[in-house]
This record gives C-alpha cells, sequence and structure tokens, in this order.
C-alpha cells in the first residue's frame, strides 16, 4: 500500500505483544500497540487516530460510546500514515479522513470474529 508514491505505514494487527492487554474503551493518548495487539488476538477491534486533534479524539470517544466499549479498543497512535485506522487480527481500514459509517460497519462485522483467541472477547 503506498500514499503518494511513500511506502504507508499502518498500525499492527497482529504479532508479538506482551503478556498484558489494554482495557477495552477509549483510551486516548499514547496506546501501547504490544498491548493492544493481544487484545486484538481476543477477538477487539482497535481505533487508532491521530494525535493532537481533539475534534477527531472528540468523534472517536463519541462512536465508541454509541457502539459500546466491549471488545473495542481507541486511543492515538502517532507512527501511522492516516487520519483514523481500525484493526482486527489480520484485517485494516485504513482512512486518510475520518469514515464513522465505514467504522461502524468494520465494527459490526469483525468486533469478537477475529484472532486466535477471538472467543475470549465476548460481544
Amino acid at each position: 500500500m503506498t500514499i503518494e508514491g511513500t511506502l504507508a505505514r499502518i498500525p499492527p494487527s497482529s504479532g508479538s505483544h506482551f503478556a498484558q492487554q489494554s482495557a477495552y474503551g477509549f483510551q486516548g493518548d499514547g496506546m501501547i500497540p504490544e498491548e493492544v495487539v493481544h487484545n486484538m488476538e481476543h477477538g477487539a477491534v482497535v481505533l487508532w487516530y491521530q494525535p493532537g486533534d481533539a475534534e477527531l479524539a472528540d468523534k472517536v470517544y463519541e462512536l465508541v460510546q454509541a457502539v459500546g466499549d466491549q471488545c473495542v479498543v481507541a486511543g492515538s497512535y502517532a507512527d501511522q500514515s492516516f487520519e483514523v485506522t481500525a484493526t482486527v487480527w489480520g484485517r485494516v481500514l485504513p482512512q486518510a479522513t475520518y469514515d464513522e459509517p465505514a467504522l461502524r460497519e468494520f465494527i459490526d462485522q469483525y468486533r469478537g470474529t477475529e484472532g486466535p483467541e477471538a472467543g475470549l472477547c465476548a460481544r
């Protein structure tokens, strides 16, 4: 995947992770990728957004409140090429601009279904 001739940076959607997972829900600034990868292993959807934009953070927060924080983690992540990226184990939805309907569809389709231990994340 490229963005205007450069290799796109996306958050992880699987791989090595810490034994400790992140708390579910809106985390705000500074998610730790190795923690939320553990959440994804259990079937969680992770919403990563660019830091420094209070309006964007509010939109992501409101989305998490609307869909419920069960099996959803959201927080900022600067090391990506996109405004918002949704991930589950092995799948990614990068967004150049926030698209709530697409994010809701991704959450509805994949929450609790993907990952080697997806059964641990009950909806």
